[in-house]
């Protein structure tokens, strides 16, 4: 293999970046258009298309504890209580899976049901149990939020607050992350982990 003429009297340096620079320019390239078009294309979803979004990031978030991310797709009078009802996630109880099963939205617009399904176990009897939760959410501006969530079907034991999850808790409202045992996140409160 030859050496170009370019590059036949530079330094090593010179040489490796002629020999690199169109495969760096390139990514560049690549990662400017990447990140342009997921900007024009978040930009140009419609409120359905956000719902979708909102809906299925919501409960992923919900079932891996990323509480800052729950806490955005929440209407603010809804939060406390949403926290309270997933308070003891992650320390009494594990999401084995979970899903977005059906959204539905009415006629008008405004709200939609979302139906949600989880596999999840007690940590205390590791016995796999089954709930559908029932999710209303509300148009607000060009997106939508969560405003209640409910038992739909199989095992009412999800949604319970256990007075030890509870326990030595600040007062729900805000949001936070904790660390509860190896690998697991549980959502509370701030000041539980030490980070906001």
């Amino acid at each position: 293999m030859g050496i170009s003429p370019d590059v036949a009297h530079c330094t090593l340096a010179e040489a490796l970046w002629h020999r690199r620079f169109p495969v760096v320019a390139t990514a560049c390239l690549l990662m400017l258009n990447c990140f342009g078009a997921s900007g024009c294309l978040a930009g140009s979803l419609s409120p359905i298309q956000r719902l979708h979004h909102h809906a299925h990031d919501l409960n992923e978030s919900v079932r891996w504890g990323q509480a800052a991310t729950v806490a955005s797709h929440v209407a603010p009078a809804y939060v406390a209580e949403f926290l309270a009802q997933h308070i003891g996630w992650g320390s009494e109880l594990q999401l084995a899976e979970g899903g977005v099963r059906s959204i539905r939205v009415d006629p008008s617009g405004i709200r939609a049901r979302v139906k949600v399904d989880f596999a999840w176990y007690r940590l205390s009897d590791m016995r796999l149990r089954r709930t559908s939760l029932e999710q209303t959410w509300q148009r607000e501006g060009s997106s939508f939020v969560l405003v209640e969530q409910v038992f739909g079907a199989g095992d009412r034991g999800l949604l319970q607050v256990s007075e030890a999850a509870t326990k030595d808790r600040p007062a729900a409202g805000a949001t936070g992350a904790s660390r509860e045992g190896p690998g697991v996140v549980a959502l509370s409160a701030p000041g539980q982990d030490g980070a906001q």
